[in-house]
């Protein structure tokens, strides 16, 4: 894996459309020798500012950029005009976002003229941007002046993303979410109780949990990753769930999921959550 993340950095320094290489999570720790070794599972993780955007629509750019057989590679629009791509090979993969150089250029420029003061809009998205900024990351192709650029924007997000309507309006969703997985458990539809536990009561509670984190100042990862390794015993279990297509096992562990969720808001916003002083909350709490 060492060798295909010397052969993909030495590919993309070679290549002229490609101005500016940042590379994050596991293979830049290594580079910095903070973290974990990568596993053969472990994506090249890789933010590229290119200036010809529209040659990296389809696959064709891959041959001449890695001497190496494709097996596949997907792609989709994500967030300021950028591209993802994921391409896997024989020897490791690739996850990329593909942004125009000229885009981040000018936010370099707003960003040293501290646009922040006058323009909500660049505020919003530099603090988007910062979320990936402020973990591990090493510029593996650009000067000096972005490797400052990329550093300091990992220093601009805020710590408050979502406020007490937001929370509250998702808390709101769990407990009907509940209501009709405890439905679908009732008549006997278990994959499908099981999908929308996993799918929207534990998600949100994932979202809020890191919320929490974030505003303590602790570190945290977005869509629950490595929370094995950063949190406590007690935060582990608001977001996790161990059913199997039981009906027992999915009660119990909905209504475990739907308490949770009231302890979490009513950490964020210092109240519990209106349902929970409901008959429907009320005659749970005895299941439990």
């Amino acid at each position: 894996m060492v060798e295909f993340l010397n052969k993909t950095i030495e590919s993309i320094r070679k290549c002229e459309n490609i101005k500016v290489a940042v590379l994050f999570g596991s293979y830049a720790r290594l580079l910095k020798g903070t973290g974990d070794t990568p596993d053969q599972y472990s994506d090249i993780d890789v933010q590229l500012l290119v200036t010809k955007p529209q040659y990296f629509k389809d696959s064709s750019w891959l041959a001449s950029l890695f001497a190496t057989e494709v097996i596949s590679a997907s792609y989709r629009s994500v967030f300021g005009g950028a591209r993802k791509a994921v391409i896997m090979f024989d020897g490791g993969s690739i996850d990329a976002v593909i942004l125009p150089y000229r885009l981040l250029y000018i936010a370099k420029l707003l960003h040293r003229a501290h646009a922040y003061r006058w323009s909500k809009k660049f505020q919003t998205r530099m603090e988007n941007f910062s979320d990936l900024m402020r973990f591990d990351h090493v510029v593996i192709k650009g000067n000096a002046d972005w490797e400052k650029f990329y550093k300091e924007a990992g220093t601009l997000g805020k710590r408050l993303k979502l406020n007490t309507p937001e929370i509250l309006k998702m808390s709101a969703v769990v407990c009907e979410e509940t209501h009709a997985i405890l439905g679908r458990i009732e008549r006997g539809e278990l994959i499908a109780a099981q999908r929308l536990l996993h799918q929207e009561i534990v998600e949100v509670n994932i979202k809020l949990l890191h919320e929490l984190r974030e505003r303590s100042g602790l570190k945290t990862y977005h869509r629950g990753r490595r929370a094995e390794f950063t949190l406590r015993p007690e935060e582990l279990a608001l977001i996790s769930v161990n059913a199997s297509c039981n009906r027992l096992e999915l009660k119990t562990a909905a209504i475990a999921m739907l308490k949770a969720n009231a302890t979490l808001v009513r950490e964020l916003t210092g109240t519990a959550p209106k349902w929970a002083s409901s008959n429907f909350f009320t005659s749970l709490k005895h299941d439990m």
